[in-house]
């Protein structure tokens, strides 16, 4: 009874959002029910917050049942609070036209979905000025932030869509573009990631927007008989390989460099820290050391951030490294270190689909098994 409506209020509402990743909405909606009950007792000022996240869980509930109007209904009342609270150009207000977009799709309309996430890009991005629908942000504007690839993803799933609906090619094309540029915004999240985890976390997601992305270039392929679809494909495939393998010689390089350079005993012992800090925020039950935790926990995300930029400067090919590798990938690059008389065969599963690359000097087949 001492604790506060606003902390049970958030308490049901992160209750709901867990219970709804785990596919138990049943449970997700009566969390959700509670929030709202407590919601109505509070009388801090950052409850509209919280309804806000009630409504987008329960808005992404109504997807899963597909009731889109209902869902239409819950993420509009969150699309109003987030833009009263925080404005138009921050990551907040950019989720909520994400979802919307999501529900515009699934209704057909994807024009409208299309603009959705022509604002959710223009809100982490404001320098990007779409003049038409199909424009997309140039990469050089990418920066450590998940709203931008999870809008990019977003459109690209409305492109096809479109596509599928029209048959016209040239939003199969742009869903393709927006595929690409959403797993080179991935990479670039990759490198800031402290934690293995984030990035298996982060690689499972990479992977399913690189199938959808080798399934739009081999129907594009189909369609055009354009070769520079084979190339985007097989530079798709070896490249969810090659981040793996990359970020292997990377820590290589690390730890090779760790024992006697300054910069990365300091970036170790900062980490330790972070972890430190972080596990105090999950484990105390004091809301004063909490707070303590949370703020020696961004401190040191502040510092560890000054001290990469001292790395890359003294060790430019740290930073460049996976990205000057990925854009080594192509199938002119593999003709060229082929002798003659000499087939290399390479594969890339997808739950539906088997595809083959087979490429010598001469000529490469892409093959759908």
């Amino acid at each position: 009874d001492s604790i506060s409506p606003y902390r049970k209020a958030m308490l049901f509402v992160q209750m709901a959002v867990s219970y709804h990743e785990m596919n138990n909405n049943e449970d997700a909606l009566q969390a959700a029910n509670k929030t709202l009950q407590h919601c109505s007792l509070s009388t801090d000022r950052e409850t509209p917050i919280i309804l806000a996240a009630m409504n987008e869980t329960r808005s992404s509930i109504a997807i899963d049942k597909q009731d889109y109007n209902k869902a239409q209904n819950y993420i509009k009342k969150a699309i109003k609070i987030k833009q009263d609270i925080y404005g138009e150009n921050t990551r907040e207000f950019g989720k909520t036209q994400i979802q919307q977009a999501r529900i515009f799709t699934a209704k057909g309309k994807y024009r409208e979905a299309t603009e959705a996430t022509n604002r959710a890009l223009v809100a982490v991005i404001p320098t990007f000025n779409p003049q038409k629908i199909s424009d997309l942000p140039s990469e050089d504007l990418f920066y450590n932030e998940n709203t931008i690839f999870e809008a990019l993803s977003e459109k690209a799933n409305a492109m096809e869509a479109w596509y599928h609906s029209t048959n016209n090619l040239e939003y199969l094309k742009i869903a393709l573009a927006a595929h690409e540029l959403a797993l080179k915004s991935e990479y670039q999240l990759r490198s800031a990631y402290q934690y293995e985890s984030s990035k298996l976390y982060l690689q499972s997601y990479t992977r399913k927007r690189t199938e959808k992305a080798i399934e739009i270039a081999y129907l594009l392929y189909q369609k055009t008989n354009d070769e520079q679809h084979i190339n985007r494909a097989f530079r798709l495939s070896e490249s969810s390989r090659a981040v793996l393998l990359l970020e292997g010689i990377a820590q290589n390089f690390i730890r090779q460099k760790r024992a006697d350079d300054s910069l990365f005993i300091r970036e170790n012992d900062l980490k330790l820290r972070q972890t430190y800090h972080f596990k105090q925020t999950l484990t105390s039950s004091d809301s004063a050391t909490i707070v303590y935790h949370k703020k020696g926990k961004l401190e040191v995300e502040n510092q560890l951030e000054t001290l990469q930029k001292q790395i890359e400067k003294r060790y430019p090919q740290y930073k460049n490294e996976l990205i000057n590798r990925l854009a080594d990938i192509s199938v002119s690059s593999v003709q060229n270190a082929l002798a003659d008389h000499t087939d290399l065969v390479e594969y890339f599963q997808t739950d539906d689909a088997l595809y083959a690359f087979k490429i010598n000097n001469k000529k490469a087949d892409f093959i759908k098994i």
